[in-house]
């Protein structure tokens, strides 16, 4: 996305300024994996944000 983004705008911009989230949902299992992807800045929390326990383990990874 990024590399896209470069090459039909600004490659600075691309780089400094865009945000990738990941649509799918992180969870505890998933969100170490998920984070040490380079391409991704952050995530979708979903059923992981009913309880309280994997909401915190998620926000605070």
């Amino acid at each position: 996305i990024r590399d896209t983004l470069a090459k039909l705008y600004c490659p600075k911009c691309a780089e400094e300024k865009v945000r990738i989230q990941y649509g799918g949902s992180m969870n505890p299992k998933n969100v170490k994996e998920l984070m040490a992807m380079p391409e991704i800045d952050g995530g979708l929390i979903g059923g992981a944000s009913l309880k309280a326990v994997d909401f915190s383990l998620v926000v605070n990874y």
